[in-house]
């Protein structure tokens, strides 16, 4: 209530007739004085409370009292409100705020066979050690799935209540603000900056691929070679944006300030796609050749979590083997067999199958 309100209510009371018969009025003790003394002098901008002004009363502790009790339920009240808003409230279909120490509950990644662009978000799962499961969606499975996804598409990320990820940049950007592999820093920064140059590479790495979508659609094997050869030769479109991408990124197997961001991760999964065999007409020499952003690879593909999953997995028989490290088995040559047999086994201990590969729709890029 503010003073000026306060005197109006409380100005006058009746106390009795006076010598003519009518009613006569008096202000209520000294709070009024002292709220009129304080507006006056104008000390006072905020509302006077009503614990202040009852201290000024002549009735001392039932007043007190009622002040106390209005205080504690004006806090009450105060925080109740205050938490309510600062509450975060997720609106219907807002994405949730995934935690990777919970192991509770479990994403499920649904994608196809092959280390395209499902590649990157299963990469991040494996750095923040989420919970999670590797659903292969086979050819025939597809038309069945398609209508009941959000775009039409895969890669989509499902969590235990229901909600689906999906769109591979957006669901890669979401992991990567919370995974962090020192526990000092995310891989995709707070700072505005240095997220545009996250972003920036990302967006150069997707304008190679633009490169290559038409060649997906090229129906004749040997047409679609040559298109391809033209696009990595020297002077090609493919070559000259790599070496741009090359010449940006850092000479100490980092794409931006010595730090490992999301722009490394893309970095290794996009050359570990060029190189993994799935695309014909690719040669590991002509991707090879852009020192910077195979630093970035030889670094992502020797962390830990990630050497063990694809040493685990990768076979003869499909395309893994394009993302071992370098100096691990697959000696920077696309296409060579693999004489060693002995695959380790991944961390539940079985050794996995490796199903056969199975050619799918261009549209999967």
């Amino acid at each position: 209530m503010s003073l000026s309100l306060f005197i109006r209510k409380n100005e006058t009371r009746e106390r009795g007739p006076d010598e003519g018969g009518r009613p006569t009025k008096r202000p209520v003790s000294r709070v009024v004085d002292l709220a009129r003394s304080l507006l006056a002098q104008g000390t006072v901008t905020m509302p006077l409370t009503f614990s202040q002004l009852t201290f000024s009363t002549r009735r001392g502790v039932v007043p007190l009292v009622l002040a106390a009790s209005a205080g504690v339920a004006a806090a009450m009240v105060y925080c109740s409100l205050e938490g309510r808003r600062r509450r975060r409230r997720r609106r219907p279909g807002r994405a949730p705020l995934l935690d990777p120490r919970s192991k509770r509950s479990k994403l499920v990644l649904k994608y196809f066979d092959l280390p395209a662009l499902g590649e990157p978000i299963k990469i991040l799962l494996i750095l923040g050690g989420f919970a999670w499961e590797d659903q292969k969606v086979g050819h025939d499975e597809w038309p069945k799935l398609k209508p009941s996804t959000k775009w039409g598409q895969v890669p989509v990320l499902s969590t235990d209540d229901g909600f689906a990820f999906s769109q591979t940049k957006a669901i890669c950007r979401y992991l990567a603000k919370l995974v962090s592999i020192d526990g000092t820093h995310k891989l995709y920064p707070d700072a505005p900056e240095v997220a545009y140059e996250v972003d920036e590479l990302m967006e150069a790495f997707e304008d190679v691929r633009s490169k290559l979508m038409p060649t997906l659609r090229v129906a004749d094997v040997r047409e679609k070679i040559r298109q391809r050869e033209r696009l990595f030769a020297d002077d090609g479109e493919i070559s000259v944006l790599l070496t741009k991408i090359n010449d940006v990124a850092g000479t100490d197997g980092f794409m931006i300030d010595s730090t490992l961001t999301l722009a490394d991760v893309w970095c290794f999964f996009f050359l570990g796609l060029l190189r993994c065999g799935f695309l014909d007409g690719i040669s590991a020499s002509a991707v090879d050749r852009h020192a910077n952003l195979n630093k970035v690879r030889r670094n992502v593909a020797n962390l830990p979590p990630l050497k063990h999953w694809y040493e685990a997995i990768a076979s003869p028989d499909n395309f893994y083997r394009g993302f071992l490290p370098p100096d691990g088995g697959d000696n920077n040559i696309v296409g060579e067999k693999n004489t060693n047999d002995d695959v380790p086994p991944p961390p539940n201990g079985k050794k996995k199958k490796t199903p056969k590969v199975r050619r799918l729709a261009p549209v999967l890029l």
